[in-house]
């Protein structure tokens, strides 16, 4: 239980990480994050994850509008059900894809070690308190998407109608 983070610094929760492949890609890798965090206005707050290579993304941030509270078993991942978390409204509760990239973390770092959700309540008027953090691992991680695109070095992609064509494009950026 973490309260009282309503100072304009950084609330760094540490979560220590063991057991796991010395690598984590596209294959085995960072699935979810998941909070329960009470705060009467939520887009006051930015919360990141930070991975122990260092590397941060957005969870959330400022999300919620003036009146909106809490994220309440809220799960964040690249296959949020509930759409992107900064179209959604209060209080949080469901699937949701985060306001950044998790599959920044998947870069074949190894996950063993300290993670850090990083807390940051931009304005002090209100208190909160964080209930719980889980960071899930597994074989369906976040990845970048890669893009079939249409060029003359894969002409199956290129797309009339929706039907595949014999049709390159006149000019390629």
């Amino acid at each position: 239980l973490y309260d009282n983070f309503n100072e304009l610094f950084i609330q760094e929760i540490a979560m220590q990480v063991s057991g796991l492949p010395d690598e984590i890609d596209e294959n085995f890798g960072l699935e979810s994050v998941e909070i329960t965090l009470h705060h009467i206005r939520t887009s006051d707050l930015k919360i990141q994850l930070q991975a122990p290579d260092g590397t941060t993304s957005w969870v959330t941030n400022r999300n919620g509008g003036l009146n909106g509270e809490n994220y309440i078993k809220t799960n964040f991942s690249q296959f949020g059900k509930n759409g992107l978390i900064n179209t959604a409204k209060n209080p949080f509760t469901g699937n949701y894809i985060p306001d950044g990239q998790f599959a920044y973390f998947n870069n074949k770092q190894n996950p063993n070690g300290t993670w850090k959700l990083l807390v940051q309540d931009l304005k002090p008027e209100e208190k909160g308190f964080l209930n719980e953090v889980i960071i899930t691992f597994g074989k369906h991680p976040a990845i970048i998407k890669k893009r079939n695109v249409c060029s003359f070095d894969t002409p199956q992609y290129c797309v009339n109608n929706g039907k595949t064509t014999a049709l390159l494009p006149d000019m390629v950026i």
